[in-house]
C-alpha cells in the first residue's frame, strides 16, 4: 500500500513539473562573494513558471533552505525541504503585479547555490 501512496505522489509531482517547464535555470555553487566555484557536478537544474518553481538535484538534500527573490531582492518565499533526485521537489511561488521571481537560493550544508530566472 504504502507503495502504491508514494508512485501516485511522485506521479502528482512529476505532472505538476511539467508545467514548469517554461523556464529553466541552473544554480551554481558560489562563494561569499558570488563567484561560482566546484565543476559541472556542482550544479542543480530549476525549472519554473509563473506560479511554482521545481527543483531536481543529482543528489538528496536534506533541510535545504530554499529562497526565493523578486527583482528588487526582497523574499517572496523561504523553505526548508528535502530535496530528493529522481523526483520534482515543487514549491508554489505565485507572481504579483508587484513582484516577480527572479533569482533562487539553496543553502545546504554551508553550501550555497544561485541562479536568476529569465
Amino acid at each position: 500500500m504504502r507503495k502504491k501512496i508514494l508512485f501516485v505522489l511522485v506521479i502528482v509531482w512529476s505532472c505538476l513539473c511539467v508545467q514548469a517547464r517554461n523556464g529553466m535555470v541552473v544554480l551554481q555553487h558560489i562563494d561569499d562573494k558570488g563567484n561560482p566555484i566546484g565543476g559541472h557536478r556542482d550544479v542543480i537544474p530549476v525549472g519554473y513558471d509563473d506560479d511554482q518553481i521545481c527543483i531536481r538535484p543529482d543528489t538528496i538534500m536534506y533541510q535545504a533552505e530554499v529562497i526565493v527573490k523578486d527583482q528588487k531582492g526582497q523574499v517572496m518565499n523561504r523553505q526548508r525541504m528535502d530535496l530528493v533526485p529522481g523526483i520534482d521537489n515543487t514549491m508554489s511561488v505565485p507572481d504579483t503585479p508587484e513582484s516577480e521571481k527572479q533569482q533562487i537560493e539553496i543553502i545546504v550544508d554551508k553550501k550555497k547555490y544561485s541562479g536568476y530566472l529569465e
